[in-house]
């Protein structure tokens, strides 16, 4: 152990971090793709649920249906899924991304003398069943997550070395558009780019604002272009705590104001019956009160009736009910954080298939003993998720990764934990569903954030070296 930590000092000091071999990187990339391509051929074409439904749906018949989804993710889809109509091409090509990304981290990790922090990432995040589960879903939030690990890992290696080598500069490419665009809330990863380009000096900082600027472009370009509609960032929020705070409450605590304004109540009532929305309100999910036909479909609103919902709803409606909006608030996120949330099972994928016009088939591959193995592991995985899938971990390490770079003003370890954590708190008060799937950039987080704090904080490597 002491000539393990030895050899980090002794990297940390002259900032020297050694890049893994191109026959490293491949090792592990080899390892990642036989893992993922196993579990493709055992439930091809993928793990699809509804949202997987919804951008295909687009795709095939633009007018049907809209997903409201981001312009890059829905063009990503589109550019592999049209020509072909075979899901497992867009499944392949996510697997194919996540395992880059996952291989960078790890030969790096093993190269610099990291190697039981490398099997332990590789065994419990990397190859594990949830893991490909949302890799391979046609969901944004998965290689969105994996996109986001890497980026940060990159972020965090470039300034501490003021440097952007070859790798460095393929991955930040490759990881910005997707961490940065195929959510909305990726916004605090392009931000933390356009930091990163700030810290560094003349050639450097040019590369990083090369990459920066083109995919801006592209993203503009891309939202220009895109005829898709969004739910917006505070109308979620705004419509179902609204209806959260309009539940009965028999006691009735007498208020000196009312709850929710008139203005608020006529505005719903010009679209649906008040105790038809009251009675579709869901603690865990607003859901019903969007997507269910029978329901009151609040989606409908005008955009005039969307800004009172907002804007009383700021200025009245929070105000006058903040016990039941932070009850809300942690509910919603602690059923995301312990998965409680609605995950299509593996054999949903055949209802979403029957319902597009694609040539995927399901299963299509008679490889009984491999699918039941997967299938035995995933059933383990699920019956324990609490722990198994827990983003708990990535919390802590975050905290204590933030804590340690305000006291030593560790700018290079600031400049990803910063986003992170403004993430964390906009999940927090964003969040209108229970979905374990927000949180999974805090699940792969300590990809990047272990090999972090074995460099930047055991004893024997000095935070900041000079």
């Amino acid at each position: 152990m002491t000539a393990r930590f030895k050899k980090i000092e002794e990297a940390a000091n002259s900032g020297q971090l050694k890049n893994a071999s191109a026959r490293l990187i491949g090792i592990f990339f080899a390892i990642l793709i036989i893992v993922y391509t196993s579990w493709l051929i055992s439930f091809c074409p993928g793990s699809l649920g509804q949202d997987s439904l919804a951008v295909l749906l687009e795709i095939q018949d633009p007018e049907l249906l809209q997903a409201r989804k981001p312009a890059f993710w829905h063009y990503f889809v589109k550019a592999i899924y049209q020509p072909t109509l075979r899901v497992e091409w867009v499944t392949g090509t996510l697997f194919f991304m996540a395992a880059l990304v996952f291989s960078r981290i790890l030969s790096w990790s093993w190269a610099n003398n990291l190697k039981k922090t490398c099997a332990f990432l590789l065994l419990f995040f990397c190859v594990t069943p949830y893991a490909a589960f949302n890799i391979g879903n046609v969901y944004a939030d998965g290689i969105y997550a994996v996109a986001a690990t890497g980026l940060i890992f990159e972020a965090w290696l470039v300034s501490r070395r003021k440097e952007v080598d070859l790798v460095s500069f393929f991955m930040i490419s490759l990881t910005l558009p997707i961490a940065g665009f195929f959510r909305s809330n990726g916004i605090v990863y392009v931000l933390m780019v356009l930091a990163l380009a700030l810290i560094l000096k003349s050639k450097e900082r040019i590369k990083v604002l090369a990459i920066f600027f083109f995919w801006i472009a592209a993203a503009i370009a891309a939202n220009k272009t895109y005829e898709g509609k969004s739910h917006g960032i505070l109308y979620p929020l705004a419509l179902f705590e609204t209806v959260n705070f309009m539940q009965p409450r028999p006691m009735n605590l007498w208020r000196e104001k009312p709850r929710i304004t008139e203005k608020t109540i006529q505005t719903l009532k010009e679209h649906s019956d008040i105790q038809k929305i009251i009675s579709h309100y869901d603690k865990d999910y607003w859901d019903p009160l969007i997507y269910n036909p029978d329901g009151p479909v609040l989606s409908g609103l005008s955009k005039e009736q969307k800004s009172i919902i907002v804007k009383e709803f700021i200025q009245h409606n929070l105000w006058q009910n903040i016990p039941a909006f932070m009850g809300s608030r942690l509910n919603v996120f602690l059923t995301s954080v312990l998965a409680e949330g609605g995950l299509p099972s593996l054999p949903y994928t055949q209802n979403i298939l029957s319902q597009i016009k694609t040539k995927s088939e399901y299963r299509p591959f008679d490889q009984k003993r491999l699918t039941s193995f997967w299938e035995k592991i995933d059933d383990i995985s699920k019956k324990y998720r609490w722990v198994t899938w827990s983003p708990i971990p990535g919390f802590f390490l975050l905290i204590w990764l933030l804590i340690k770079s305000i006291k030593q003003l560790n700018i290079p370890v600031l400049l990803v934990t910063v986003p992170c954590t403004a993430q964390l708190i906009a999940i927090f008060f964003l969040s209108i569903a229970g979905e374990y799937r927000y949180l999974l950039p805090f699940f792969f987080l300590p990809v990047a954030a272990l090999p972090m704090m074995m460099i930047e904080y055991k004893k024997h490597a000095p935070p900041n070296p000079t």
